[in-house]
């Protein structure tokens, strides 16, 4: 198999991973987030599956312990800390809720620099049918 180089200028950037289900989506944005941090670009990773436990160098948040979703967003925004959050105890319309309002605090309270924010099962957060005001 034949090795892709990401360039710096990758990571931060609008990337969709497009394929049918078990088509390795959530795979694959593994292997491009281990790449990125082992050279020092940080991530936030929405999860609803569980399917980035084990990551190197990640602070890992259960969304049902999170008070303020809001203040997740900003401390996150700001410290940019490495952070993987699992959705999975939730259901869909908390995650989607849980989502749009840390992204509405990340948006707003963002220092510079660049982090790569995940989000996994993206469908499910951005549904055809409503209108998503982020």
């Amino acid at each position: 198999m034949k090795k892709i180089k990401l360039n710096k200028e990758f990571y931060g950037e609008k990337t969709a991973i497009i394929a049918q289900s078990g088509g390795g989506k959530s795979y694959t944005a593994r292997v491009i987030i281990e790449e990125g941090l082992a050279s020092g670009h940080t991530f936030v990773i929405f999860d609803p599956q569980e399917a980035y436990m084990n990551l190197p160098q990640m602070e890992y948040i259960q969304a049902q312990n999170v008070k303020s979703v809001a203040g997740l967003g900003k401390i996150i925004a700001q410290t940019h800390r490495n952070t993987v959050i699992l959705l999975k105890s939730l259901t869909i319309e908390k995650q989607q809720g849980f989502v749009n309002d840390f992204l509405k605090s990340y948006k707003k309270n963002v220092s510079k620099g660049i982090q790569t924010l995940v989000i996994d099962e993206f469908h499910k957060f951005a549904p055809e049918s409503e209108k998503n005001s982020l």
